[in-house]
């Protein structure tokens, strides 16, 4: 999503941004949505560990919601590989 100008990932659980912070239970599932159309490929990227998934996500803004199922505890980071600013945080309980 971009905010005023800069691209973001927003949590629509609680609206926090840069990073997105959202808890869930275990074997819950996260949909990841863009917001703003645009023709650029992004990935989602788990960073640091512990690590979500295949390291990388690609998807267009006109896609489907990217969903992740988290199925073990722990505090997941990830970013949008296009845009590195934009970062959330999963934690998982």
């Amino acid at each position: 999503v971009e905010d005023q100008g800069n691209s973001v990932f927003i949590s629509a659980q609680n609206n926090t941004r840069n990073p997105a912070v959202d808890t869930l239970a275990i074997g819950e599932t996260m949909a990841f949505t863009c917001m703003n159309f645009d023709y650029e490929v992004h990935r989602l990227v788990s960073v640091g560990q512990p690590s979500f998934g295949p390291q990388d996500f690609s998807y267009y803004c006109e896609t489907e919601p990217l969903s992740v199922t988290f199925t073990a505890a722990g505090s997941y980071q990830y970013a949008d590989s296009h845009f590195p600013r934009a970062t959330g945080r999963v934690v998982v309980r």
